[in-house]
């Protein structure tokens, strides 16, 4: 063998290998789809503040993963949380209780006065700004235009031997949306 076909030889081992440690693929429908939720995020804005609506309630589940979970009824009059009823429960949750003391403030989740429709806005804009790629699933209500459904975690594409990876560190899910 020559020394022109030893060469070439090793760099198609090399570009072989390369594609089977690293999937360009994945990364390249990846990016796309995050230009996709980024676009329906700002139509989804655009259709909640035509609407101007300032006092509704939701039924709201959700999780970040080992830290806090949340299952209750949201009511919000002019954007701001007056009301938590656990779904669990007749009972209304005392304001003291709203924050988890740990996590409140640096948990989006762990804090209930976080959960009104402008402000999961405002942290679905600052995670697509920062690390948009972390955001794995969203889906937006067609009538109201709010965050129905949001996950986001890691995502890592591992090769064309090996499947994506998508690791959900917070989820959260709206339903039962009602404005007043």
């Amino acid at each position: 063998m020559s020394h022109k076909a030893k060469k070439l030889f090793i760099i198609c081992i090399l570009v072989i290998s390369t594609h089977f440690s690293y999937d360009p693929a994945s990364f390249l429908i990846r990016a796309f789809e995050t230009n996709t939720i980024k676009a329906q995020f700002s139509q989804a804005q655009k259709n909640w503040k035509t609407l101007a609506i300032q006092n509704y309630s939701f039924e709201i589940q959700g999780n970040s993963e080992s830290i806090c979970a949340v299952n209750a009824i949201i009511e919000v009059k002019n954007n701001v949380v007056i009301k938590v009823q656990p779904s669990d429960s007749n009972l209304t949750l005392p304001s003291s209780k709203w924050a988890d003391p740990d996590w409140g403030d640096e948990v989006f989740l762990c804090n209930y006065n976080h959960f009104t429709i402008p402000r999961m806005f405002a942290m679905l804009e600052t995670i697509l700004q920062d690390s948009p790629l972390s955001v794995l699933n969203i889906k937006f209500d067609s009538q109201y235009g709010f965050i129905s459904k949001f996950e986001d975690g890691l995502f890592a594409n591992n090769g064309w031997l090996s499947f994506r990876n998508m690791k959900i560190y917070n989820k959260l899910h709206v339903t039962n949306f009602q404005p007043q």
